[in-house]
């Protein structure tokens, strides 16, 4: 009886789910089945949705990583036509963060991510906008565009560590670029130096 009741309620819980995403595109539900969540690679909304919140909770917990103001997640194709996915992917990025005035009320954290990536590439990829948001709002580095990026690309190599994807993670270190790879090794340089606790006091101090 238990787990026809259990299946009755999976059953609601996705009702509910395709009922509100069909109406509104989105849905705001924080309990989903393993069923819901169980999907190879983001290609819609609601997927994203998914992985938002759950890279939000992480983040917050291992970098004190949290916003106070809203974040909204968008996806971009460069197959499709609209000018975000064309811009980024002339930039050859997988993520943006672009923050968004709302007059009195401050801003709005918009993140453009590129569909179809894998939910471990997604997750560290999200991370990385995040941590900009986080500068963003904190307004910490402001002057100190190298750390800027150290800062989210460290984080985005954090995750993808924790995700098992240690090839992708060493990758990052190995970017010739001032801005990524030069910014990301200095960082970790330092945390063998102090640990990671302090790097983040560091970071956070501006």
């Amino acid at each position: 009886m238990e787990d026809l009741w259990e299946t009755a309620k999976r059953g609601i819980v996705l009702a509910g789910r395709i009922l509100e995403y069909s109406i509104t595109g989105q849905t705001e539900y924080r309990i989903y089945s393993g069923e819901i969540a169980d999907f190879d690679r983001v290609v819609d909304i609601f997927k994203a949705k998914i992985l938002l919140k759950e890279i939000q909770q992480t983040v917050r917990e291992r970098f004190g990583i949290y916003l106070r103001r809203p974040v909204v997640i968008n996806l971009f194709a460069g197959n499709e036509f609209n000018l975000r996915g064309i811009l980024c992917q002339l930039e050859g990025t997988m993520g943006q963060y672009l923050p968004q005035e709302m007059g009195k009320e401050g801003i709005i954290h918009m993140i453009y991510i590129l569909k179809g990536l894998d939910k471990k590439r997604f997750r560290s990829v999200v991370a990385h906008e995040l941590t900009h948001a986080f500068i963003r709002e904190k307004q910490i580095l402001q002057t100190n565009r190298h750390l800027r990026e150290g800062f989210a690309r460290w984080v985005e190599y954090k995750i993808l560590q924790q995700e098992g994807l240690i090839f992708e993670a060493e990758k990052l270190k190995r970017l010739k670029t001032w801005k990524y790879g030069k910014a990301v090794s200095n960082i970790l340089t330092m945390e063998e130096k102090i640990g990671e606790r302090k790097v983040l006091d560091l970071l956070e101090r501006g």
